[in-house]
């Protein structure tokens, strides 16, 4: 308990003194938001439900990690990004091209989750996905439009972009409802995942880039976080009823589904501390870890060598359970070097950012966007290894690699001078 309030009483404090010092703070300030509010569910699910032992000395190892991760986005402001624009020719072809693409991403998936969610029978729906994977088709439509999906951030940074300039509407709209494919994607799965995601990022973005919509803009926005919030709500808590409300095969949780919600956002903390104390690591150096997560990716090495060690250290309790992004870098590399590794995109995260701040270029805010997600996601797990989604990323970082050295060349996505 001590942990737990220490923790809430550290985030607090630096949100308001980050709120001082950079006003708008919209990025940094979500993410401290979101951590502290697993730490009061912690509190919530302790008190309630079973008691769950939460130290101090791994909490303070937590919050040293999650501050590289979340002090760089400090001064990313409404009024930094103001002068972002997308005026080449280039660039809104380039765009036309991806929400082409994405949109049938959005209308493939759209199809098989609706598939999936028989609205008879959601128990035995379930069950069969539980049981048999999800009802995607094996094919190359899923496989390309799985490495798609995971950047649908990129469409609601494009969507907000667009609002601002007033683009033709059926183009703002398609940015809109293409952003749906990952929230489309993992209902295919019967997860919540993709659901919660896209509302958090499409909330930060339009607390991000509000100030510079027309007032007109704004109402509308409110609108649908309403309108999109309740249908996204009511799909949240039918899975959540179906998946842990009522015995389900393989899936039989004792406190029903409110106890479910509260762990499901509460369980981090007593996860973290339980597996901080033991290394599951084979040897434990960068290119050990490394050589794992890339072996798993490619099936040189397969999950059962996660398994195996957890196993050996006593943790198979830790086997697939929410306790943060800095939990799986524990596991993968260690106490130092998961510190390293944060030290490094902390400092990747200013240089884009310096970056984005001087030449006001777009593209700068997509991957400062990208590497958000880690921390943003990471409020339960590291994300980014489900799915080809660290795929999606390493495509998304080629192509910004690409454009950097060709932009002026290009004209793509050139700002305004």
């Amino acid at each position: 308990m001590t942990a737990n309030f220490l923790a809430i009483s550290i985030f607090l404090f630096l949100f308001f003194y980050y709120k001082k010092k950079y006003h708008n703070n919209i990025l940094s300030g979500a993410l401290i938001i979101l951590y502290t509010l697993t730490f009061f569910a912690s509190i919530v699910y302790n008190y309630s439900f079973e008691y769950q032992s939460v130290e101090v000395l791994p909490i303070v190892y937590l919050i040293v990690v999650l501050l590289l991760w979340i002090s760089p986005f400090n001064s990313i402001t409404n009024k930094k990004i103001s002068n972002l624009r997308l005026t080449s020719i280039q660039s809104r072809k380039f765009i036309y091209l991806y929400v082409l693409i994405s949109m049938c991403a959005s209308v493939y998936f759209s199809y098989f989750s609706l598939t999936s969610f028989r609205l008879d029978d959601f128990q035995n729906a379930r069950n069969d996905i539980v049981l048999y994977g999800s009802i995607l088709p094996r094919n190359i439509f899923s496989t390309f439009f799985s490495i798609l999906s995971p950047l649908y951030f990129v469409n609601l940074v494009f969507f907000f972009i667009a609002l601002r300039e007033n683009w033709n509407k059926w183009v703002i709209g398609s940015l809109l409802f293409s952003s749906f494919m990952f929230p489309f994607e993992t209902l295919c799965f019967f997860g919540r995942d993709g659901v919660l995601f896209w509302c958090l990022n499409f909330l930060i973005l339009f607390l991000l880039f509000k100030n510079q919509l027309r007032k007109k803009e704004r109402i509308v926005i409110r609108y649908l976080i309403i309108f999109i919030g309740l249908i996204f709500t009511t799909i949240f808590i039918t899975i959540s009823v179906y998946r842990f409300g009522k015995p389900a095969i393989l899936n039989s949780y004792q406190y029903g589904t409110v106890g479910s919600i509260i762990n499901y956002l509460g369980q981090q903390p007593r996860n973290f501390t339980e597996s901080f104390n033991s290394d599951v690591r084979v040897n434990g150096s960068l290119l050990d870890g490394t050589y794992r997560i890339l072996g798993k990716k490619f099936g040189h090495i397969w999950e059962d060598d996660h398994e195996l060690r957890l196993f050996q250290a006593g943790l198979m309790s830790q086997y697939n359970v929410f306790g943060y992004f800095v939990k799986e870098l524990i596991f993968d590399y260690g106490k130092s070097l998961t510190i390293v590794i944060s030290g490094i995109f902390s400092f990747l995260i200013y240089i884009v950012r310096h970056k984005l701040f001087t030449r006001r270029w777009n593209f700068d805010l997509i991957i400062i966007i990208m590497i958000y997600q880690i921390p943003l996601n990471g409020i339960f797990y590291y994300r980014q290894m489900v799915g080809n989604q660290d795929f999606s990323y390493l495509l998304l970082v080629i192509i910004y690699i690409f454009l950097s050295l060709f932009r002026n060349w290009s004209g793509m996505f050139t700002p305004e001078t």
